[in-house]
């Protein structure tokens, strides 16, 4: 309770040094106005009642006479009418010479207005004083300008490649890819063909020789063996081995 009776101290003081410095903007006896069209005007101070919009008799400034949110509805001023709200990208204005009507219209091309019941106002043109402009200007916000860039500033700014450029590059890469693969499946199959050229035993392999039938072993024997000594030795074995084994038979 007593936090919140603080913050509401706080809010009036700072309420009464806000109005005290806009007061101070004109001199005594005048108060600043929000006029029709924007801006601001130092108005003889006058009082309205809730729902009053009586002409104030006290300024002879037809911007005056009226409370804020209303204006002349006439040239002598003798009634106040209320004025339309006009959101930000629009501009009250007001037609007529002696009855006056107030209505909102869009803001022209090259001009803008970014707050409620303003004038519209021309864009800032950032090239005739040196700048360059940042982000062009629409109906509600203003031109933003910046400093030239510099040679080797610009120099840091990447460069976009255009379509065709990269459609190049992607298809030499694909064709590379392309023939890198061909050249490897052509080595496959030559390895594959040279391995069948050279049998196992030219490669120093040797395998043991199968046996005689059994209607060779007499024809065999039958041989003295000085006709054989062109044998290795294995065969001498075998023969042997043969030998024996009818012998036991």
């Amino acid at each position: 309770m007593l936090q919140a009776r603080l913050w509401l101290l706080l809010a009036l003081l700072a309420g009464r040094w806000l109005c005290r410095g806009r007061a101070g903007l004109c001199q005594d006896g005048l108060e600043p106005r929000e006029i029709w069209g924007g801006g601001t005007k130092c108005c003889p101070h006058c009082t309205w009642r809730a729902g009053d919009a009586t002409p104030c008799e006290a300024s002879p400034d037809h911007d005056c006479k009226c409370p804020e949110g209303f204006g002349c509805s006439d040239k002598p001023c003798q009634f106040c009418q209320r004025l339309p709200r006009c959101e930000p990208g629009w501009e009250p204005r007001r037609i007529g010479t002696e009855n006056f009507q107030f209505e909102c219209k869009p803001c022209e091309n090259g001009f803008y207005s970014s707050s409620r019941n303003s004038q519209c106002r021309n864009w800032t043109d950032c090239e005739s004083s040196g700048y360059v402009t940042l982000r062009a200007g629409n109906s509600t916000h203003n031109s933003v300008c910046s400093l030239p860039v510099g040679p080797l500033e610009r120099a840091w700014i990447p460069l976009e490649f255009p379509s065709s450029t990269i459609l190049a590059i992607l298809t030499a890469v694909a064709v590379f890819v392309l023939i890198l693969l061909t050249f490897l499946l052509h080595f496959c199959i030559w390895s594959l063909r040279r391995d069948k050229k050279f049998p196992a035993a030219d490669l120093g392999l040797s395998f043991p020789r199968p046996l005689p039938l059994q209607g060779e072993e007499s024809h065999s024997i039958q041989f003295p063996e000085e006709e054989h000594g062109d044998k290795t030795a294995e065969e001498k074995i075998s023969s042997l081995s043969l030998k024996v084994y009818s012998e036991l038979r």
